[in-house]
């Protein structure tokens, strides 16, 4: 079941079998800003706040979704004119979320405005955009319906990409501006599918299978394709397989084998799923840091809720004593063999003419552990994406400029 992201800072939403469910952030825990935020007339100027507000009402902008979609800001916005006076002075850089019917033709009004801020006006389109792609879907009918949505907001300066994989897809939800482009992230997230479920799943298997083909099929030539699996394998599941049948201590060449084997069953999937002149525009990703600390996987019950099919068969008393004899690794011994595994999948993908991206070592200190920013979060288990994505912009747009222009 494809969907948004889950946990701290970023709020749950139901959703519905079969479609991605996009999430939106929550802030009463962000990190206090140092530097407060211009005014609203200030980020227009030298035109009127009502002037630029409205191209962002005729593209759809609506109060009441404004509103519907944020309870915290119900009870203080009364009116049309402070739902958008909202959005325009906060919402946007808050990345909050709403439903539209987008209409791209307003939006190029917008843009060509004389307004001194262009930071500002690409920040109001791509977060104009990316509400609108919230409600993507994951098949050919939609990717053929909204091509040319795509292809007008590539006009305006947008730079679409697709990630699909599981609930750490999210990672590369990144929001950024550079001179008149933006970023526009479209994310399809499949949080219980592993890589290597990828290829003994048939039914799992499919559903991806058919999110990505329809996505190389339908949508613009020139608009990448990320896929992020692995991360669930190497994090949780390995260690699942270890409690279940050993070995408890970590044994560097039982996970190389494991990893060999997870490798395989993507590459297979893959090889399946893609035709060989579509691979150019798809980029695998290699897994990222994993921050875990080992207190909490027992703390917080991660593996007890992971392995909850597990922890019925053995009894919670013979699950707990073989959780507390399992070796956990500290985290600089972690990212080492996560690094031997992004080695492993590199040269498997590569192989097979896909494109490879890495960026687990920019997010580590000169120890080797996780940099501070981007530890979870209390209760939480994901990478902190506050302190992430400013970590994973740069390397973003890079990888986004490298993958090759379709043939004339």
């Amino acid at each position: 079941m494809p969907h948004r992201r889950h946990g701290a800072p970023y709020a749950r939403r139901r959703s519905v079998a079969g479609s991605p469910v996009r999430s939106e952030p929550s802030f009463a825990h962000e990190r206090p800003n140092l530097n407060p935020p211009p005014t609203l007339e200030a980020l227009c100027a030298p035109l009127p706040t009502d002037a630029v507000a409205a191209p962002i009402l005729a593209a759809g902008f609506r109060a009441a979704a404004y509103r519907g979609r944020h309870p915290d800001l119900r009870a203080g916005l009364h009116g049309p004119d402070a739902a958008i006076r909202h959005f325009m002075a906060h919402g946007f850089a808050e990345r909050r979320r709403f439903a539209i019917d987008l209409d791209p033709g307003p939006l190029a009004t917008l843009r060509s405005m004389p307004i001194r801020n262009r930071m500002f006006v690409g920040g109001l389109l791509a977060a104009l955009a990316g509400a609108w792609a919230d409600g993507m879907e994951a098949s050919a009918t939609w990717f053929a319906a909204h091509a040319g949505t795509i292809e007008r907001l590539r006009a305006l300066g947008g730079r679409p990409f697709l990630v699909i994989g599981d609930s750490t897809s999210n990672y590369y939800d990144c929001a950024s501006v550079r001179g008149e482009a933006w970023l526009l992230p479209m994310i399809f997230s499949f949080p219980a599918l592993t890589a290597r479920g990828l290829g003994a799943q048939p039914g799992a298997a499919a559903v991806t299978a058919r999110a990505l083909l329809a996505a190389l099929g339908e949508m613009p030539a020139e608009m990448p394709v990320l896929l992020r699996f692995g991360h669930a394998d190497a994090v949780f599941t390995h260690k699942i397989r270890r409690l279940r049948a050993g070995p408890l201590h970590f044994d560097p060449d039982e996970f190389a084998a494991f990893s060999r084997h997870v490798i395989a069953r993507y590459v297979a999937f893959l090889e399946r799923a893609v035709p060989g002149p579509l691979r150019v525009r798809v980029v695998v990703l290699g897994l990222l840091s994993s921050a875990i600390p080992a207190p909490m996987w027992a703390e917080a019950g991660l593996l007890a809720f992971h392995a909850g099919t597990l922890r019925a068969e053995l009894g919670a008393t013979a699950f707990a004593a073989r959780l507390e004899r399992l070796e956990l690794l500290p985290l600089a011994a972690v990212q080492i063999e996560q690094r031997r595994f992004n080695a492993l999948l590199r040269d498997a993908v590569e192989l097979l003419g896909f494109g490879y991206a890495d960026h687990l070592d920019l997010l580590l200190d000169p120890y080797g552990s996780p940099v501070t920013a981007i530890l979870p979060r209390p209760g939480e288990h994901h990478l902190d994406r506050a302190g992430l994505h400013p970590l994973l912009t740069a390397p973003l747009w890079h990888m986004l400029d490298a993958v090759p222009a379709p043939p004339a």
